[in-house]
This record gives structure tokens, C-alpha cells and sequence, in this order.
């Protein structure tokens, strides 16, 4: 009975940039960790799953793949679909949005592991989504929202470094820094028996010293919104020169 009710739960993961999954690869994953044999349904924006694709090219093979194996873990009865959507095409995050509030009924779990410096999201693409996160909290669901790879600086650091900081200053990733979801970062340690800290590439030497092997690829995303209003819960813990959460 606990299996068939937890199979009343949805989950849907966001999936963009030309990203497939592979269905051997998931089905090697359920196998290893003793996982039931789930399937992944997918809307119409085309079929993402292929185990071609991700044999011929790896590097489209990566985000939708990890996503759609450890949504499965955490929680293996729920029913997962995977939303795709041509970002470089003539679709934008908008019509994701859109296409939410059509949904019925709605997700109960969204994972969504893309996102962009604060400043490229428009006043109207924030409100849309902010409206449509809340209307979902107020159903009983959840959002979850990667924080980015780049640290407090943003990706324009990968291509130009810090020249662009004094300009245009640290950037939070959006939609992460929205006031009505969840957003995730990364730590490191506990997978070495060492205390959690933050996952960092070139961080301290505190957080250097966790890694058992080689650095990590990637610095978590993190920082303070400068388009959403700090809640009263969170005023005691934000720098007076900073207006978000």
C-alpha cells in the first residue's frame, strides 16, 4: 500500500541545451542501487532518451542523464517526467512557465538544474515565474532549482574572469534566487569520511583539503538576489549593502 500511494506522487525535471538521457544507463543505475524498474515518460518536445546519442556524443549526455537517475533515488516510486525545451531555439524559459499552469494537474516535485546570471532575467519573466511558484507551493508542491557551478561571480567568469565584476558585480543565478523555491548547492567531504563544506575548485584551504583525489570541476553557486526583497526571517543574516534573500 505504501508503494501505491507513493506512486500518486509526480516529479518532473526541466531539461534543456541539446541534453539526452540514457535509458541503459538509468536501468545499470536501478539495478545497482536495487531500485524498481520505473519507466520516464516525456512530454512532446521530443524524445530525449538514447543510448546512441549518448554513445557518440558524451558531452550531450550528462545533465538530463544524471537527473533523471537521482530524481529516481530520491524517490523511486513517484512518476518522473522529463520536460524538454529548445532553449536555443525559438522557445524561451517563459513558455516554460507557460506551459506549467497547464499542467493538471500540476507536478508535485520540479527539479530544474539550469539557470542564468540575475541580471539577464527581465521584470516580467521574474514575475511570471514567481507567481507561478507560488501558486504551486500553495497546491502542496516543490521546486528545486540548481544554484550554478561559478560561485558567487556567475559563468561570465568562465570566458572573461573577473573583469566584468566591478561592472556588474557578484551575480546569483535566476531562477535559483527566486523567493518560492529551493535552491540547491553542492558540498563535498562526507564522500571521504571528512566534515561538509561547500564544493569549491580553487577555495580555501580548508575546503581545498576535503578533497580526497583531485579538486572538484566545479564551485557552488551562491550569493544574495538583488531583485527579490529580503524576508524578515533572513534581515539579521544579509549585508546591509544588499537588498535580496
Amino acid at each position: 500500500q505504501e508503494a501505491e500511494d507513493r506512486s500518486a506522487t509526480s516529479q518532473l525535471i526541466f531539461a534543456s541545451l541539446d541534453q539526452y538521457w540514457s535509458p541503459s544507463d538509468r536501468q545499470d543505475f536501478q539495478m545497482t542501487f536495487d531500485l524498481p524498474r520505473r519507466p520516464v515518460s516525456e512530454l512532446d518536445h521530443g524524445a530525449r532518451g538514447s543510448n546512441e546519442r549518448c554513445i557518440s556524443s558524451p558531452g550531450s549526455c550528462a545533465e538530463a542523464n544524471l537527473d533523471v537517475q537521482y530524481m529516481d533515488a530520491m524517490s523511486p516510486w513517484s512518476n518522473l517526467t522529463l520536460y524538454y525545451m529548445d532553449l536555443n531555439g525559438n522557445q524561451n524559459f517563459d513558455d516554460f512557465v507557460v506551459d506549467l499552469l497547464d499542467m493538471d494537474p500540476m507536478p508535485h516535485v520540479i527539479s530544474i538544474s539550469y539557470g542564468q546570471p540575475e541580471i539577464g532575467a527581465t521584470a516580467d519573466s521574474v514575475l511570471a515565474f514567481d507567481t507561478t511558484m507560488l501558486k504551486l507551493g500553495l497546491q502542496g508542491g516543490t521546486v528545486v532549482v540548481a544554484s550554478g557551478d561559478d560561485g558567487a561571480a556567475g559563468p561570465t567568469v568562465r570566458t572573461t574572469g573577473c573583469i566584468l565584476v566591478p561592472a556588474l558585480g557578484l551575480q546569483v543565478s535566476w531562477p535559483a534566487s527566486s523567493a518560492y523555491v529551493t535552491a540547491v548547492g553542492a558540498t563535498m567531504g562526507v564522500e571521504s569520511g571528512k566534515p561538509e563544506v561547500v564544493c569549491s575548485s580553487r577555495g580555501s584551504s580548508r575546503a581545498a583539503s576535503k578533497a580526497e583525489h583531485t579538486a572538484p570541476m566545479i564551485t557552488s553557486g551562491g550569493g544574495f538576489s538583488n531583485i527579490e526583497r529580503t524576508p524578515h526571517w533572513q534581515a539579521q543574516h544579509v549585508p546591509v549593502f544588499s537588498q535580496g534573500r
